[in-house]
C-alpha cells in the first residue's frame, strides 16, 4: 500500500525502492514485479522496467509494457548504436506478438507493433544510403590515389616531349600556310605566261 501510495504521488523513486524491498520477502510475486516495472518506466529506467516486465511472463500488459519500454531503449540509442536500437526494436515487435498473441483485441499492441515495423525499415534505409555514401567517397578517393600515382610514375621529360611535338605541328602548320599565300600571289602576267610589253617609243609631250 505504500509503494501504491508513492507512486500515486509521483514519487517514482521512492515507489521503486519499496517495490524492491517487498519483493526480497516475495521474489515470485508477479503483482509487485509488474508495479516496479511500471515505477521504473516512469522515472525513465528504462533497462531495470524491461527486466521487472520479464518477470511476468504471459500477462498481456506486461508484454506491451515490456514492448514500449525496449522501443525506448532502442530510440535512445538509435543515433550513437543504430545497430543495438534495431536489436532492442526487434525484441520490442516480439514482446508486441505475445501481447497480441493473449489477448488478440488489443489494438494499442497491433498499433505499436505496425509503428515500431515502420521505424525499423527507416533505420535501415538510413543505414544502407549512409553506407553507399561511404562507399562512394572511398572509392572516389581510390581512384584519386590511382590517378596520382599513375602521374607519379611518367617520365620527368614526358610532358616536355608532348610540348615539344605540339610546337613543331604548329610551325609545320604555319609554314604551310605561308606557302599556300605565296603561291596564290603569283604577279598576274607570270600566270598566264605573256611577256612584258615593249615600252613606247613616242616621246613625252613637255608640259605647257
Amino acid at each position: 500500500r505504500t509503494a501504491a501510495r508513492l507512486y500515486a504521488e509521483g514519487k517514482f523513486d521512492d515507489a521503486a525502492t519499496t517495490y524492491n524491498q517487498a519483493l526480497i520477502d516475495v521474489p515470485d510475486s508477479a503483482l509487485l514485479h509488474f508495479n516496479l516495472g511500471d515505477a521504473e518506466y516512469r522515472r525513465q529506467k528504462y533497462e531495470e522496467a524491461a527486466r521487472a516486465f520479464a518477470q511476468v511472463p504471459g500477462d498481456a500488459a506486461a508484454e506491451y509494457n515490456l514492448g514500449n519500454v525496449l522501443y525506448k531503449v532502442g530510440e535512445a540509442a538509435a543515433q550513437e548504436k543504430p545497430q543495438d536500437a534495431l536489436g532492442k526494436w526487434a525484441e520490442a515487435l516480439v514482446a508486441y506478438r505475445r501481447a497480441i498473441a493473449t489477448d488478440p483485441a488489443d489494438e494499442d499492441a497491433k498499433f505499436n507493433y505496425e509503428w515500431v515495423s515502420r521505424k525499423i525499415a527507416e533505420l535501415k534505409k538510413k543505414l544502407e544510403e549512409q553506407q553507399q555514401k561511404q562507399d562512394q567517397q572511398q572509392q572516389q578517393q581510390q581512384d584519386q590515389q590511382e590517378s596520382d600515382q599513375q602521374k607519379q610514375q611518367q617520365p620527368d621529360g614526358q610532358g616536355e616531349d608532348e610540348q615539344e611535338r605540339a610546337q613543331q605541328q604548329e610551325q609545320q602548320d604555319q609554314q604551310q600556310d605561308q606557302q599556300q599565300k605565296a603561291e596564290g600571289e603569283q604577279p598576274q602576267d607570270q600566270q598566264q605566261g605573256q611577256q612584258p610589253e615593249q615600252p613606247s617609243q613616242q616621246e613625252p609631250q613637255q608640259a605647257k
